[in-house]
């Protein structure tokens, strides 16, 4: 970011003659792992004057302002899959702060020359990630693209009430439609609940009305179905991660096993696993059932539809059944949970990793 700004400030301050050309591959700045090493001088941003000036003055959405800018500084039109990019390992660049830049520039709180660097820093990132073919997957949004839900949020999903829990950070979690939510955990990103040491951005529920509670009673037959898509980038590298999870019930008071009864897993990789625990009701003496281990790693970039039925009874009457695409990868018949009741959690939770990582999940279905 220095090295962007300080060729920013070179180049005339308030005066906006220089920028007249887009760059060239050889005027771009080179990304080694997590740092930023020029290549050459930072690029000049091809801006047409007028456009320009009314960025400045307002009368451009900040929105827009920040595609402009970007994809001139970039000397490219990058469309949706450029705006959304890596930078080695250090995680996820948001446009969102570019955006609270140029707010504050309107505000009187940023200098033009400084807002210009900071802009063309973001324009030569994204083409060079570009370039690389890290924006080559599909499309996935930023947060700057949809709103933020923070702890303890109560939101309607299909006219049913799911709450919020996470790290109250602005990438947590961000609605980017109707039922369309992208999770977003980064190293320290700890959900403030008494003794919590975990992290974690997930939305539970829904509110059962039937049962006047989040909670589905056992020996209910329980269903939910979504899509799930693990954003581009570093295979998974946490002891454990969670990723859609039917909970047990959250009362401190009931004596049980602190895992989830069923829960698609992650172990320092990208290849899912579908567990399943179950114990004797007031006991914490678990059996941990492996029902499922996918020996290749998920396509990153891609949907996949998931469909779970199950019944939590810890007797002969439990049973869990998983879909994925359309083919059934689970077929469980056997005792399944603790006696107590249950409710679906869907996000990102994992054991404390120091890596950031990304999903999206859609047309999230739960019954009853």
């Amino acid at each position: 970011m220095r090295a962007a700004h300080r060729a920013a400030r070179g180049r005339g301050g308030c005066s906006f003659d220089h920028l007249v050309a887009p760059p060239t591959r050889s005027s771009r700045c080179a990304v080694a792992g997590s740092d930023l090493r020029p290549g050459g001088p930072a690029p000049a941003l091809a801006l047409d004057k007028k456009k320009l000036g009314r960025v400045f003055a307002g009368r451009r959405s900040i929105s827009a302002a920040v595609t402009f800018f970007v994809e001139r500084a970039g000397g490219r039109r990058l469309g949706a899959r450029g705006m959304n990019f890596f930078i080695g390992g250090s995680g996820r660049l948001e446009l969102f702060f570019c955006k609270i830049g140029i707010s504050r520039f309107r505000e009187g709180k940023m200098p033009v020359r400084r807002a210009l660097s900071v802009l063309c820093f973001l324009g030569c990132l994204i083409t060079v990630n570009n370039d690389a073919g890290v924006s080559s997957a599909p499309a996935t949004a930023t947060v700057s693209q949809g709103t933020s839900l923070y702890d303890q949020t109560h939101i309607t999903i299909a006219g049913r009430t799911f709450g919020v829990e996470n790290a109250k950070r602005p990438w947590s979690c961000v609605r980017l439609d109707a039922n369309l939510f992208r999770f977003e955990l980064r190293s320290g990103d700890i959900w403030p609940n008494p003794g919590g040491g975990t992290e974690r951005t997930e939305i539970f529920g829904p509110y059962e009305e039937i049962y006047g509670a989040y909670l589905i009673p056992p020996g209910i037959t329980v269903s939910v179905s979504y899509d799930l898509m693990l954003e581009p980038g570093p295979a998974n590298i946490a002891q454990w991660l969670v990723m859609g999870q039917w909970h047990s019930d959250f009362n401190p008071a009931i004596i049980q096993p602190v895992h989830p009864p069923l829960a698609i897993y992650f172990f320092n990789n990208d290849q899912m696993q579908i567990g399943g625990v179950y114990a004797a009701t007031n006991s914490t003496a678990e059996t941990d059932l492996t029902l499922y281990a996918d020996p290749n790693p998920l396509q990153r970039g891609r949907f996949y539809s998931m469909k779970i039925v199950a019944k939590f009874q810890n007797d002969a009457t439990g049973f869990a059944q998983v879909w994925r695409d359309g083919v059934q990868i689970v077929n469980y018949s056997g005792p399944l949970g603790y006696g107590q009741a249950v409710y679906w959690k869907e996000g990102i939770y994992r054991y404390p990793t120091n890596q950031t990582i990304a999903a999206q999940y859609r047309n999230t279905t739960v019954t009853p």
